[in-house]
C-alpha cells in the first residue's frame, strides 16, 4: 500500500525518458546477459599482469541502457540502482564462488567519495557478498584522486594508476581476494589495485565486474 501511495505521488521515470532514473522490468530484460571469462595468459597479452581472472557480465558497448544505468548510478547519485545492477555480478559469481574468497571494492579517493556520497564499487560488492555469504572487507585505499579514465587513451590510463592503491594498514592478509568493480576498459584500475594487494602478500587476486568497456 506503502508503495503505491508512493509510486502515485512521485512516479518512477524510466531510464529510456529524458530525465528518468529508473529502469522497468522490461528494460532490465533487455539488457543482455553475456558473461565473458579471461585468464592469466590473455590478461598478460593485453598488458594487464597482477589479475589472475577477470569476469564481466555485459558488453558495456552493446546496452545503451546500460550506458545509463551506471551513469546514473554513479553521476545522478542513485545508489538504489546498486543492488539489481548487482545481480549480473551476483549471477555469474554463483558458480565462481569459493570458500576462501574475500570480496574488496575498488576504492574511491575520498574527496570523490564525498562529493558521490558513496563508492558504487562498495555497494556492489556489499550486495554480492551478502547474497553469497562470502566476507566482505575494504583492503585498499587510493593514494591520490587520480581524475577520470574516460577520456585517457589507454596509455594514459595505466600511468595514470601507477602506485595509486595501497594495503590498508591494519588489514588482515587473505589470501585469496576478489576485486568488484562496474566497469573494466583497459584494466588498468584494477590490474593496480591487484598490484597493490598482491605487494601486501595476497596470493591470488580475481576480478568481477559487470560490464567490459
Amino acid at each position: 500500500m506503502l508503495q503505491k501511495f508512493l509510486d502515485l505521488f512521485y512516479p518512477k521515470h524510466s531510464l529510456q525518458g529524458i530525465s528518468g532514473c529508473w529502469i522497468t522490468a522490461e528494460e532490465w530484460s533487455d539488457i543482455a546477459y553475456d558473461v565473458y571469462r579471461e585468464t592469466s595468459p590473455s590478461l598478460e597479452e593485453r598488458g594487464i599482469g597482477s589479475i589472475d581472472y577477470l569476469i564481466s557480465a555485459c558488453n558495456y558497448q552493446d546496452s545503451l541502457l546500460l550506458h545509463r544505468a551506471i551513469y546514473t548510478l554513479k553521476y545522478k547519485r542513485v545508489p538504489g540502482l546498486a543492488a539489481r545492477l548487482s545481480e549480473y555480478i551476483i549471477r555469474f559469481a554463483k558458480d565462481e564462488a569459493t570458500l576462501d574468497m574475500v570480496l574488496t571494492p575498488v576504492p574511491l579517493h575520498w574527496q570523490r567519495k564525498f562529493d558521490r556520497g558513496f563508492n558504487q564499487a562498495s555497494l556492489l560488492a556489499r550486495r554480492t557478498a551478502s547474497v553469497l555469504d562470502l566476507p566482505y572487507a575494504r583492503l585498499l585505499r587510493r593514494t591520490r584522486d587520480t581524475g577520470h579514465q574516460a577520456w585517457r587513451t589507454r596509455e594514459e590510463r595505466f600511468s595514470a594508476m601507477h602506485d595509486a592503491f595501497m594495503m590498508q594498514g591494519s588489514t588482515t592478509v587473505p589470501r585469496h581476494v576478489v576485486l568488484i568493480d562496474d566497469i573494466a576498459t583497459t584494466g588498468a584500475t584494477m590490474d593496480a589495485c591487484a598490484r597493490a594487494l598482491k605487494d601486501g602478500g595476497v596470493e591470488r587476486v580475481d576480478g568481477w565486474v559487470i560490464a567490459r568497456g
